[in-house]
């Protein structure tokens, strides 16, 4: 009975400590790889979803459209499920960093994995512009930016029709999906 109420205690001592760590902790301990997301300036209630507008191509390939979806929370992992659930984005893609640019707020800078380079690179130049018009207009709405510099694994985003070195910004739209 004694050895039960030590364990106890010692459960709750390491629980207390892991808890006062917070977000600092978690914020320090961040390991390299891992997704740094932008927060907004006004912190939603947890419970409270967000809404956001997802960029994909229309039924004939041809122009870009868009559909309000609701987010637990805005995150770059939640809008690249979204993106894979249209095709802009192929299932493994993964954001390696999103961040705004501190002395431009209007700038977003978005590092992606290799397979959004791969995937993006087997599109002819159609798909082309219907994946990084996609990408792009979903992470700069979602943002609340105007500009977009994208890489891919930390280098420019090289397809096989173009180098994508400079800034991008927002893709003309059509009407909305009802």
């Amino acid at each position: 009975m004694k050895r039960k109420l030590v364990l106890t205690a010692i459960l709750c001592l390491i629980l207390l400590c892991l808890a006062s760590c917070g977000e600092n902790g978690q914020e320090q301990g961040m390991k390299e790889g891992e997704v740094p997301t932008v927060e907004a300036e006004t912190q939603p209630d947890e419970t409270e979803s967000q809404k956001v507008l997802i960029y994909y191509g229309n039924e004939n390939a041809d122009g870009i459209i868009y559909k309000e979806v609701t987010l637990s929370e805005l995150s770059a992992e939640a809008l690249i499920d979204e993106l894979s659930k249209v095709n802009i984005v192929s299932l493994d893609t993964k954001v390696r960093t999103v961040s705004v640019d501190e002395e431009n707020e209007k700038l977003l800078h978005l590092d992606m994995s290799k397979e959004f380079g791969e995937y993006v690179s087997m599109m002819g130049t159609a798909g082309e512009y219907i994946v990084l018009g996609g990408l792009v207009d979903t992470f700069l709405d979602a943002y609340d930016c105007e500009h977009v510099k994208i890489t891919v694994e930390g280098k420019p985003l090289e397809t096989g029709h173009a180098i994508y070195d400079g800034e991008l910004q927002f893709f003309e739209t059509q009407e909305s999906n009802p």
